[in-house]
């Protein structure tokens, strides 16, 4: 009984090597027919963006949480300031009055060379005549309201001081002191460049604007002086023309800061459905130089976002709740590593409506940078290196 028990399991245990040998071995052909090939064949492709891409729309965007204010003439471009102060006195009779705002940098076009010839600005201060100022809606110059005139020079490099018509400071605050003043609005007369000086939000007490007021007051030992200073309560730079004075070369996408630019990229998938793997999927766009400002400042600061509404709704200026890419930049070419969009889109988990361009803090400073689009050459323009599996090839 016990030699036929040995037998037995001897036998089994045969049959699990068998088994086990026979489950290396290549599986029969016709199972590759019925199944398949897994894994399909990696491929890539080069998809250069659609006629429809290439457009873009422009606006003056909000500054007012900038650290800079800038005052003065880039190319096309002309910028004022508005400073705005709170809470004022409106019993003291005002002597003196003096503005004073530090600079931090200054702006031209060509090379350093520029600044071998001493540069003037002629800037004009006035009381604006609105609280309702934004960066569509700058304030009107009025000769009647205006406050002070001064030539300021490139080579300042300090804190700059205006002094102010104490007459006119004098009737503001006794008839504007509610607590929501009007501010001042400073213009400038044929500028040769622009002038950086230091918004309130750089958070430097002595970098802040100031406004110093010296008065007469009267008490039980006589007649003295006491300064009062104030720090503005907001500020910001308004460019003074709408965006469509710039006259752009229609041919080149572009995104900016101070002057905001929205620039619209599509890419036709239809030939990829649920079945395709994306590996990778590489967005890349080339610069233009020329078309640029500021030697193409800032071009590490591009985003591409991903849209969730056709280009044209009014949504386009809100900033879009979906995913969003920077740039790696080398030379002139930024390459964006869209792959979980692409695949998102083929996947059907998002509708395909294209990519958004545009400047990560668009209202910090002034910048543009073209882009070749649609128009340009197939080797600059914008296109996506796709890198993909197929779909298995399955055999009946």
């Amino acid at each position: 009984m016990n030699q036929s028990r040995c037998f037995i399991l001897l036998i089994g245990l045969l049959g699990l090597l068998v088994a086990s040998c026979e489950k290396n071995k290549p599986l029969p052909d016709g199972y590759q027919r019925i199944i398949g090939n897994q894994e399909g064949e990696i491929a890539d492709k080069t998809l250069l963006a659609t006629p429809e891409s290439g457009a873009y729309e422009a606006k003056r965007i909000d500054t007012s949480q900038s650290t800079d204010l800038l005052l003065g003439t880039y190319e096309q471009y002309h910028s004022g300031i508005f400073l705005q102060f709170s809470n004022l006195p409106d019993t003291i009779n005002v002597i003196s009055a003096e503005l004073k705002l530090q600079i931090q940098d200054r702006l031209a076009p060509g090379d350093t060379t520029y600044w071998n010839t001493p540069r003037q600005a002629t800037v004009n201060i006035y009381l604006a005549d609105t609280t309702d100022i934004g960066p569509e809606n700058p304030p009107l110059p009025d000769n009647n309201f205006l406050l002070a005139t001064q030539t300021i020079n490139s080579d300042s490099l300090n804190g700059i001081s205006f002094a102010l018509d104490t007459t006119l400071v004098n009737q503001w605050l006794k008839t504007d002191s509610s607590g929501a003043q009007h501010g001042f609005w400073l213009e400038t007369e044929s500028a040769e460049y622009m002038a950086v000086f230091y918004a309130y939000e750089s958070l430097q007490a002595s970098y802040m604007p100031r406004m110093t007021l010296i008065y007469n007051f009267t008490d039980s030992t006589g007649d003295k002086q006491d300064t009062l200073t104030y720090y503005t309560t907001k500020d910001q730079f308004i460019f003074l023309d709408p965006p469509e004075n710039l006259a752009l070369d229609a041919n080149f996408l572009y995104m900016g800061r101070g002057v905001a630019f929205r620039s619209y990229l599509d890419f036709d998938l239809s030939e990829f459905d649920t079945t395709y793997h994306i590996n990778r999927a590489i967005l890349e766009l080339t610069s233009n130089a020329a078309h640029s400002i500021r030697n193409a400042e800032g071009a590490n600061n591009a985003l591409i976002y991903r849209m969730t509404s056709p280009w044209g709704d009014a949504s386009l200026w809100e900033t879009p709740q979906s995913a969003s890419y920077s740039p790696t930049v080398a030379d002139s070419v930024l390459t964006f590593d869209i792959t979980p969009t692409v695949q998102a889109w083929i996947s059907q988990q998002y509708e395909n409506y294209g990519f958004q361009l545009q400047a990560f803090s668009e209202g910090t400073t002034l910048a543009r940078i073209a882009f070749y689009s649609v128009n340009a050459d197939s080797a600059l323009q914008p296109k996506i290196y796709l890198y993909y599996t197929t779909p298995a090839n399955h055999e009946f």
